[in-house]
């Protein structure tokens, strides 16, 4: 299976159970989306339990996407074997704005699966 796409990269340490991803450009709702998709299904395939995920300083998702994550990638998560996963976001007030809300929104979904 593909790890990295054109605009992700994924790394995959076995060892650790842990997927490293960060993206490499420009990025639309319609990518993005689709990329944290296959982010999931990496996360499924090789059964691992940890995602360091760094945010792009090119894209910060409105609310559109925000809603979508909710309602469609935070269960998609929930039926993998994600225990932890840290986000690491740029200094732009306003992702970091966008982070907190969406590990807030997460809990919700996870009801504290995943810390």
């Amino acid at each position: 299976m593909q790890l990295t796409t054109d605009l992700l990269a994924c790394e995959i340490a076995t060892d650790s159970s842990l997927l490293r991803s960060r993206w490499l450009g420009e990025l639309t709702s319609r990518t993005y989306r689709k990329n944290l998709l296959h982010a999931c299904v990496l996360l499924k395939v090789h059964n691992l339990s940890y995602w360091l995920y760094r945010t792009s300083k090119h894209y910060t998702p409105d609310v559109s996407d925000q809603t979508w994550m909710q309602d469609v990638l935070f269960p998609l998560l929930r039926q993998t074997n994600l225990q932890r996963c840290a986000v690491v976001v740029s200094e732009d007030i306003f992702q970091q704005l966008v982070a907190d809300t969406l590990c807030s929104r997460s809990n919700r979904v996870f009801k504290g699966k995943i810390k």
